[in-house]
């Protein structure tokens, strides 16, 4: 389950569109709902940085995910950048970053 909050609009710097802002009551709210499921879940922040929000630790100290890439903040440097910064992020907090093998299992992606 992605669990997305927008920074500014979706392709720039409009308001956003849809989402929620990456603001304590939008995390809780989406936990509220996911409460009882054991569906794996990841933190994104859509416009901008996950790794500069608040919603990423909050993400990490409750057992989810992060989502990094180009894709959400097209104002990183590189993917590669924000993995790097993803991995000293979650080392930092005392996780590390999944093989493709284990995000594959955690994501029960079938097997080929």
């Amino acid at each position: 389950m992605k669990l997305y909050f927008m920074e500014r609009g979706y392709l720039g710097g409009a308001p956003p569109h849809f989402g929620v802002p990456p603001i304590r009551e939008a995390f809780d709210l989406y936990l509220a709902m996911l409460a009882g499921s054991k569906l794996p879940w990841a933190v994104a922040v859509l416009g901008g940085s996950l790794l500069d929000s608040e919603i990423a630790t909050w993400a990490l100290e409750r057992g989810g995910h992060l989502r990094v890439g180009l894709e959400d903040h097209p104002d990183a440097k590189s993917n590669r950048d924000e993995v790097l910064r993803a991995r000293e992020f979650v080392e930092a907090h005392g996780r590390r970053l999944a093989t493709a093998v284990e995000a594959a299992e955690i994501l029960d992606l079938p097997r080929r």
